[in-house]
């Protein structure tokens, strides 16, 4: 197993709270990505706080659900960010 790899499956095991972003004005493979994380992590580690965060995305909640986060849910949360390259386009 690769080192990257291996310190993010670590990362997955160290916290209680996991809160999952993707980018704003989502196409389906950015729902999809983020839906499909969540359900991996649900599965995996069934006792954790798992948040698919973003503002609702109506024409694709077919796919997945976004959640409202609440602030202090960040505290001590592990923050992943997926599929954009930039913070200036990830939704909140």
């Amino acid at each position: 197993m690769s080192t990257e790899i291996k310190q993010i499956l670590d990362a997955f095991e160290k916290f209680e709270t996991i809160i999952i972003h993707r980018h704003i004005n989502p196409d389906p493979d950015a729902i999809g990505s983020q839906t499909g994380l969540a359900l991996l992590l649900r599965a995996a580690y069934p006792q954790k706080t798992i948040y698919t965060a973003g503002p609702a995305a109506p024409d694709l909640a077919w796919i997945g659900p976004q959640q409202d986060v609440p602030a202090a849910a960040y505290q001590h949360a592990l923050v992943v960010v997926i599929d954009t390259s930039n913070r200036e386009r990830v939704a909140g």
